[in-house]
């Protein structure tokens, strides 16, 4: 519930409130097959969850020196796309696409080093060593706008047989990709042992830089019972050597799409409550402060499916 405070000026208009939901900048589907009474319409949610994880830990001696060398990357990128409403795509009302609010988010740990270590070749040359590293962090997330189209076909020569089909695509427009700018942290060095004669061999930088993430398109195929209303299920891909797994979720529904109803909840002095003028015209009178609420069309005790981002 929301406060707001109407003025005697503004009197008249106490019951103007505009809700601000979100809306896709994709073109929409053509209206002349939308069904009457939102009848027609899927919804849910589909995310997408990318993780990889690499490191090693090698050692090479020769007869000259030993060097040893770690290595250690973890990534995870998530797409949720959500509040989103697909509307039949053509007459057979085989498809359905729409646009959808993504939330893209990162993590990514990167971390390298390597040391390398001369013996000492005799009783006047020391032994040395050099250091070299990089150890990085880059985490943030961001809203993009995504489209989605869903289709569900039965086999020509198998009517028992249906396919549905999913495609995902975060975007800002039709041909430009949205890029995740996130910020990369972290500390990069250099030193040798005893100290190098040289400065610029030597270093220990903080890093401050950015990353690019720029979300993909994905498909997913499946078997599916041409009349069911609620479609769920899971696509797990994995990489033969288990470094990197994508896995993609899907829970949609049919039916109706419930309207967001808003109703004003007046304070209990209402009914004694009369408008007083200001001293002038640029002076404010009195004011009643009054709740705003919203929900569901006909059913007050649910809240909206859409987030309501302004009164």
């Amino acid at each position: 519930m929301r406060t707001v405070r109407t003025f005697v000026g503004c009197a008249a208009v106490l019951v103007c409130v505009t809700l601000l939901l979100f809306t896709p900048r994709y073109p929409e589907p053509t209206t002349a097959y939308a069904a009457s009474g939102d009848d027609d319409a899927w919804q849910g949610t589909i995310t997408v969850v990318y993780t990889t994880h690499r490191e090693s830990d090698t050692t090479e001696t020769n007869t000259a020196f030993s060097e040893h060398r770690v290595y250690r990357h973890r990534l995870e990128k998530r797409a949720i796309y959500s509040d989103f409403r697909l509307d039949p795509e053509n007459e057979e009302r085989k498809s359905w696409i729409g646009g959808a609010r993504v939330n893209l988010t990162m993590n990514e740990r990167d971390y390298t080093f390597q040391s390398k270590f001369w013996p000492s070749p005799g009783p006047r040359y020391p032994s040395s060593t050099e250091e070299q590293g990089r150890d990085t962090t880059a985490s943030g997330s961001t809203l993009a706008q995504g489209r989605i189209r869903f289709g569900r076909y039965t086999d020509q020569e198998n009517r028992n047989k249906t396919t549905c089909h999913i495609d995902v695509d975060a975007q800002a427009g039709w041909h430009d990709r949205p890029e995740l700018k996130v910020p990369v942290t972290g500390r990069d060095w250099r030193k040798f042992t005893p100290p190098s004669k040289n400065t610029n061999d030597t270093w220990d930088n903080a890093v401050n830089e950015k990353k690019t993430l720029a979300p993909s398109f994905h498909n997913v195929v499946f078997e599916c019972d041409r009349k069911a209303t609620t479609i769920s299920g899971e696509k797990r891909d994995s990489h033969p050597d288990g470094s990197s797994t994508e896995v993609i979720t899907w829970n949609l529904r049919r039916g109706p799409v419930p309207q967001v109803e808003v109703e004003i909840m007046p304070p209990n002095e209402y009914e004694q409550w009369r408008p007083q003028g200001g001293a002038n015209e640029k002076s404010a009178g009195n004011f009643l402060d009054i709740g705003i609420v919203a929900h569901e069309k006909g059913k007050p005790e649910k809240k909206p499916r859409v987030k309501v981002k302004k009164y």
